[in-house]
């Protein structure tokens, strides 16, 4: 591995683990995590799956660069939630198109945020046990508002991410603006399609009491479709949260554009406004 690609696996852990002001702690008590499932899942049958856990991480090498795509719920419990689909989009994940029956057993992994006293943020990834479906909705990722009064719980808002190539949540992470009250919850997921293989980080503000992304920036692609194409897109946090919540900063290193590799990767720095990539209202 050349001292190029090192130190851009130096600065892709920094995305994740430089010291900055955290956000909303993550619970971990398991009678609020299963008040929160029956909010987001109502009227249906919960139950955790002792001891299953799934790991959907893997590592694409390209001429000799490698491109990392974590999961971030490899360490979290998997449950069985069971009950008729009740969306298209369950409807599509939950067939099998080759025996052309449906599955109602959901496999649900999930981190749960406490935003205050009363209100929760949940981001969920799953599939349906014993389902075949189509490549346009392989398995679900979407993250919920949830609040509670005393043992009432409801959902108050929901997103779903693109269900295209779909099968896991890559990275999860809370942080506080030094500038604005509004903490900015950031996740990663996959997608792809037609020779390409791709993550998407989306940042949301739950705390203003809505789901919409701020922005929706690619972070990392390769792709093969017509002409090579590699790059990795590195979000810059503490100088992101220092400065303002109007831009978010990010180095992209690219490897390959046009079918040309570049030795060494060309480094470039570029900062997007608010609403980059988010489709209008």
């Amino acid at each position: 591995m050349n001292s190029h690609l090192r130190s851009f696996t130096f600065i892709y852990g920094l995305f994740w683990f430089v010291p900055v002001a955290v956000g909303a702690p993550l619970v971990g008590d398991e009678a609020i995590r299963l008040q929160a499932l029956r909010a987001i899942f109502p009227k249906m049958s919960i139950s955790r799956m002792s001891g299953k856990r799934f790991d959907g991480s893997w590592k694409l090498t390209v001429k000799g660069v490698v491109l990392d795509f974590p999961d971030a719920l490899k360490n979290e419990n998997t449950y069985h939630v069971v009950g008729e689909a009740i969306t298209d989009t369950e409807h599509c994940a939950s067939e099998d198109i080759s025996a052309g029956t449906f599955s109602k057993t959901r496999e649900v992994r999930f981190q749960l945020f406490r935003l205050s006293q009363s209100e929760y943020v949940a981001v969920t990834q799953y599939g349906f046990s014993k389902a075949s479906p189509a490549m346009s909705c392989l398995s679900i990722g979407a993250v919920s508002l949830l609040r509670s009064k005393g043992t009432s719980w409801h959902e108050h808002g929901y997103f779903e991410f693109d269900t295209t190539h779909h099968n896991r949540i890559e990275r999860i992470h809370f942080v506080a603006s030094q500038t604005s009250e509004a903490e900015q919850l950031l996740v990663e997921t996959n997608s792809g399609g037609g020779g390409t293989v791709d993550s998407m980080l989306f940042i949301f503000e739950p705390s203003r009491g809505n789901l919409r992304p701020v922005v929706r920036i690619p972070v990392r692609l390769y792709s093969n479709l017509e002409e090579e194409e590699m790059f990795v897109q590195v979000f810059e946090v503490p100088q992101s949260v220092r400065e303002d919540t109007e831009h978010f900063c990010f180095t992209r290193t690219e490897y390959a554009e046009h079918d040309e590799w570049f030795k060494p990767p060309h480094v470039t720095e570029a900062c997007f406004g608010r609403g980059t990539g988010v489709e209008p209202r």
